[in-house]
């Protein structure tokens, strides 16, 4: 709504001619902005028998699949003020495997395969903002939003872990699932102690930047 107002201000900066043509500048502006809006919500977290489906179900884009063998035990987590993830690790920009829409609080954090992994499909643009593996074991930073309590979509993993028999997932989500939530603060010190997995190598950096 925000930006569809400052682009109507703007507009009225020079305005068309008539009314008419007025509204149905307006009219476009709206198609376009709640067009995109409509894109980025369509970003889900499916739990499935082997794996989980993550990414967007907008026209035109494919979602990623990441299987709970390509997951690491201990890794999964549910997350509050997730927005907050990329200031803590020190990055700026957008990354492939960072699922998450800009109003987003909760998530589901997890370390996993790369993006290039978990794509289904040839990509021509996407592979810029792939990134690199940041955790000890050389997997890759998932980020995904929900809308509903991210303990219970992590409770839903480890159900679908342990009926494939991934049990020692399944273990370590479920008592991920029973902790409370970790809030980040977005603070670079405290993502050795806040984030899953990353290399002991990169948190000390981070510690130091933020000291």
């Amino acid at each position: 709504m925000t930006v569809w107002l400052l682009c109507c201000g703007i507009s009225l900066i020079n305005p068309p001619d008539t009314a008419v043509q007025t509204v149905s500048l307006f009219a476009v502006y709206a198609v376009f902005v709640f067009g995109f809006l409509g894109m980025m919500s369509g970003e889900v977290l499916i739990v499935c028998a082997r794996g989980l489906i993550i990414g967007s179900t907008a026209l035109g884009l494919r979602p990623y699949v990441v299987r709970f063998e390509q997951m690491t035990p201990g890794g999964v987590v549910p997350l509050r003020r997730a927005r907050r993830l990329p200031r803590q690790l020190g990055f700026q920009g957008v990354r492939s495997t960072f699922r998450t829409n800009p109003w987003i609080d909760r998530a589901v954090y997890l370390t996993g395969p790369s993006a290039a992994q978990a794509r289904r499909h040839r990509a021509l643009i996407a592979p810029v903002i792939d990134g690199g593996a940041w955790t000890a074991d050389d997997k890759h930073m998932w980020l995904i939003g929900v809308n509903r309590a991210p303990e219970e979509a992590v409770a839903a993993i480890a159900s679908a872990a342990r009926a494939s028999g991934h049990t020692a997932l399944a273990r370590a989500a479920e008592e991920a699932a029973q902790q409370p939530v970790r809030t980040l603060t977005g603070r670079p010190r405290d993502a050795a102690e806040q984030i899953p997995g990353l290399h002991p190598g990169i948190a000390e950096a981070l510690r130091r930047r933020d000291s």
